[in-house]
């Protein structure tokens, strides 16, 4: 037997098979009960039951003694604890970004954003790192909506396409930190072709804002956070999803439309 064994699976396993004495035994573990004092006498007088129980409680869940119990009992609350934390911090870090992304909600920012994607059939979105995979989300999102996307994801691709702007072509720029100099180069470079730029960003200070017809702003991550305790594009995606609603209740009537002729064409 090894600590990776979970006791209490284990013993939710036998339990059906267990005796009512052993049940009593079974659910005071069950309830993670923690003792300074796991001497066996000590315990069959806690919960009022023999050590000869005690004994055939613990063969009967597939453990050859009771002190392999204990080590595996401990190591399993240790590591439950340990779960619960880590939930509790995640959980409360996604609470966290919800409301700082509702503070930071310009709803004429969406509908800009909305208004302008509706009124563009080709787009690009530049996202390096993590942002590239916003940008296969988005991708995913409006492809569907007769959107024609192209994700660019490094450096290099974005230099070159942002000298091969035209006019009114329509660049979403995704970065938190808004300080990358070849988005910002490359962002100025389209801006003076005549393209119109948006921008989703973590940094209320970016150079990028300079160039950009509207900002989307989104919630900061914590320095623990960075850290990969959750992904860093999710403020982004969080984002998105907002696009996405306002576009969608915008135009239902044509998005309708539009998938009817697909599934007709499927057909």
């Amino acid at each position: 037997m090894t600590n990776t064994i979970n006791i209490f699976n284990l013993i939710q396993a036998q339990y059906s098979s267990l005796t009512p004495s052993e049940m009593t035994i079974a659910d005071y573990f069950l309830n993670k009960n923690s003792l300074d004092n796991f001497n066996i006498n000590f315990l069959s007088k806690k919960i009022h039951t023999s050590t000869s129980s005690i004994t055939r409680f613990v063969k009967k869940i597939g453990l050859d003694n009771y002190k392999e119990f204990i080590y595996l009992y401990n190591a399993s609350l240790k590591n439950q604890n340990l779960f619960s934390t880590i939930k509790s911090d995640i959980s409360q870090n996604y609470s966290n970004l919800i409301v700082e992304s509702e503070k930071n909600f310009r709803s004429n920012a969406i509908k800009i954003f909305s208004d302008l994607i509706f009124n563009n059939r080709f787009i690009w979105f530049w996202g390096l790192g993590f942002n590239s995979f916003a940008g296969e989300d988005f991708y995913f999102k409006f492809f569907r909506f007769g959107k024609t996307i192209t994700v660019l994801k490094d450096h290099h691709t974005i230099f070159t396409a942002s000298h091969q702007s035209k006019k009114d072509d329509l660049i979403i720029i995704s970065t938190m930190s808004g300080n990358d100099e070849y988005l910002i180069k490359g962002a100025k470079t389209a801006y003076k072709k005549g393209a119109t730029i948006l921008v989703i960003t973590g940094n209320e200070d970016s150079p990028l804002i300079d160039y950009a017809t509207e900002t989307i702003y989104c919630a900061q991550l914590e320095p623990n956070q960075k850290l990969g305790q959750i992904s860093p594009q999710i403020p982004i995606l969080i984002q998105l999803d907002m696009i996405y609603s306002q576009y969608y209740a915008d135009n239902e009537i044509i998005i309708g439309k539009k998938w009817g002729e697909s599934e007709h064409f499927l057909n």
